[in-house]
């Protein structure tokens, strides 16, 4: 597993975030990683759900890839692994035994089902979207899906991470449907919802695959410049400066053999033959 994901025996730049580190690992492994942690649930008001919420906390994603859980096919080879983080400790758990415990990616509230231009679009249908499989709609369907928390004014944010493109025929910029994917933790299902969107994604199937490896070792050396104030000789240029007018070339026994003409000698030979 170690020579999977790395390429030499050097250590990995300590400065790389960990969102970035566990995106490598599993994509590489093609493992279902999740990593969650806990925000106040007084901060939000589309959480505050009980009368306590002071002191209440609600678990969010601070790590989870949507591709390995929802389009990758071979992401059971290892099994899942569920991080918790908390007060700068991290803790392991299993998730089959809480199985309604299911993490927030987005502040909005989720559904299994919503209607859009009159029809009813379900959770069968955005997999189908994203199985790439004919869809029949009057509408383009957009799926996003991030590796963390975000909120939904994060427009940028979220347009960075879409994961599926349903393009209709003859359909216009306003006939898009945006929906965002929140997923279960434990089994390969999810949760969505709408959101907006102004403009037509820009997909590519083969962009969401992408990945780059991480760096390996330290930069120790740094260097610290310092800006010479000495001003320069600036009365004459080069070729014009006094010392420059003559150039005596040291003999060949000046420097021994450490001196050597950048050209090349030529001898030329002439014989005359006398008759």
């Amino acid at each position: 597993m170690v020579e999977k994901i790395k390429l030499t025996p050097r250590m990995w730049d300590t400065q790389i975030k960990i969102p970035k580190a566990l995106k490598h690992i599993s994509m590489t492994l093609c493992l279902n990683l999740n990593l969650i942690a806990f925000r106040r649930t007084r901060n939000y008001s589309e959480h505050n759900k009980c009368i306590h919420a002071t002191s209440c906390y609600f678990p969010v994603y601070k790590f989870q890839n949507p591709m390995i859980k929802l389009l990758s096919s071979n992401s059971n080879y290892f099994t899942a692994v569920n991080i918790i983080e908390h007060k700068n400790l991290f803790y392991i758990f299993n998730a089959a035994l809480l199985p309604q415990f299911n993490p927030i990616l987005l502040n909005m509230p989720t559904t299994n089902m919503i209607t859009f231009a009159n029809e009813c679009i379900s959770t069968d249908t955005i997999q189908s979207v994203l199985n790439r499989e004919s869809v029949d709609k009057t509408f383009s369907i957009a799926v996003y899906s991030t590796f963390s928390y975000v909120k939904h004014q994060s427009t940028k944010c979220i347009t960075k991470n879409i994961i599926g493109f349903y393009e209709a025929k003859n359909a216009v910029s306003e006939d898009i449907l945006h929906i965002f994917i929140t997923p279960h933790l434990f089994k390969p299902t999810y949760q969505i919802c709408q959101i907006f969107q102004n403009s037509k994604p820009n997909f590519n199937w083969k962009n969401i695959y992408s990945t780059t490896h991480l760096t390996e070792g330290e930069n120790k050396s740094r260097t610290e410049s310092h800006v010479n104030k000495d001003l320069l000789n600036q009365d004459f240029c080069i070729c014009d400066h006094p010392d420059t007018n003559r150039y005596f070339s040291p003999t060949k026994g000046t420097f021994g053999d450490t001196f050597k003409n950048l050209g090349k000698n030529v001898f030329t030979l002439y014989i005359t033959i006398i008759q």
